[in-house]
């Protein structure tokens, strides 16, 4: 892949992450503030939503994949669980030594390169 299609896929792959952050805040939003429902299942239906959002989006326009194929559906999720495990340790590492919006910062600038990598080569590698 070139140089090109590759710095276009990184943009189509962080504009849908962009979306997606901002689906999973603003479903948590509605569900604490309107609807009132604790914390943390407001957390774990918004983050589901925002990741089965990522994949289909995924799937279609940054990848153009097939969306019923069990193996890449897993490897996704492997993918999804990954990032948050690794955005969680960037998070917690960092807090000590910087600000929290930076901490966060540093987490979703690795998150996405880490995210990126793995779903291209492996998630939604084309199979044989």
């Amino acid at each position: 892949m070139s140089w090109r299609a590759t710095s276009k896929q990184m943009a189509l792959f962080g504009a849908i992450g962009v979306m997606n952050t901002l689906l999973d805040f603003g479903l948590y939003a509605v569900l604490t503030e309107v609807a009132a429902v604790d914390p943390l299942p407001s957390n774990v239906i918004s983050y589901t939503v925002a990741g089965l959002n990522s994949y289909l989006l995924n799937c279609l326009i940054t990848f153009r994949s097939a969306i019923n194929q069990p193996r890449q559906i897993l490897r996704f999720a492997m993918v999804t669980i990954l990032c948050l495990g690794l955005s969680t340790a960037v998070l917690a590492a960092a807090l000590p030594f910087v600000p929290s919006l930076a901490a966060k910062a540093a987490s979703i600038l690795l998150t996405f390169v880490f995210g990126y990598a793995l779903n291209r080569f492996w998630a939604f590698k084309a199979e044989p």
